[in-house]
């Protein structure tokens, strides 16, 4: 009898998969800051009537980078948390939310509104600082700070101890991981301008009820130590 003719194979059926074509090189990035986990090792009881202000600016509009800003913002709220804080109480303003008008809402509104003779106050910020090199006043820098227009878009320090001070709190506390010298890693000045502030204002002495921490003093620089951060 007659055969049944072959079937023909199917294109590619009972072949060998091909070889995956060899991966593109990617192009290399640059490194990027060793992330730290911080973690509180200790826990308060809670204080219901304190609060806190704490903010870290890292990559601004239009200013050069302040490394490791943000995260170091983000350790102290988790220590602020241990410290007893509620985190409904915590203002956490990093990177765009750190806006001029946001720092201050928080400072001039936010605080006032809810602070009591029972509270204890934190105000954290890690960032630039700058001064005016004409009166030598010192500012704080917020995301959208311009060294050029400090008085419109900068947050004066000595504005900042005064607000603080006048609040019902019975004890405030202000830490400022920044500096005012003109020079240095966490301190700007406007384009063209030369450093020439040796001294800066910081408003005199903040009141007794305040308690001040400060990266560098008014005639000192700081910068930061990769390694470490």
């Amino acid at each position: 009898g007659l055969r049944p003719p072959l079937l023909a194979s199917a294109p590619g059926r009972n072949r060998p998969p091909e070889p995956a074509p060899p991966a593109r090189p990617t192009e290399a990035q640059p490194p990027r800051p060793r992330a730290s986990s911080v973690a509180a090792k200790y826990e308060s009881a809670p204080r219901e009537h304190d609060f806190a202000v704490v903010v870290g600016v890292e990559d601004y509009a239009d200013l050069p980078r302040a490394d490791f800003a943000e995260r170091a913002a983000a350790a102290v709220v988790t220590h602020m948390e241990a410290l007893g804080v509620p985190r409904r109480n915590i203002i956490h303003l990093a990177g765009r939310r750190a806006v001029y008008s946001a720092l201050k809402k928080y400072v001039e509104s936010w605080l006032p509104r809810n602070a009591t003779p029972e509270s204890r106050v934190y105000f954290y910020f890690s960032g630039h600082g700058a001064p005016d090199p004409k009166t030598s006043e010192a500012y704080l820098m917020p995301w959208d700070g311009d060294a050029s227009f400090l008085a419109d878009t900068a947050y004066p320090v000595k504005k900042l101890y005064k607000q603080l001070a006048a609040l019902p709190a019975g004890e405030i506390v202000v830490a400022l991981d920044a500096c005012f010298s003109g020079s240095g890693g966490r301190s700007v000045l406007a384009k063209g301008a030369r450093p020439l502030v040796t001294k800066v204002d910081f408003g005199g002495q903040p009141d007794g009820k305040l308690t001040l921490l400060t990266a560098a003093s008014s005639d000192e620089i700081t910068s930061t130590l990769q390694e470490e951060s």
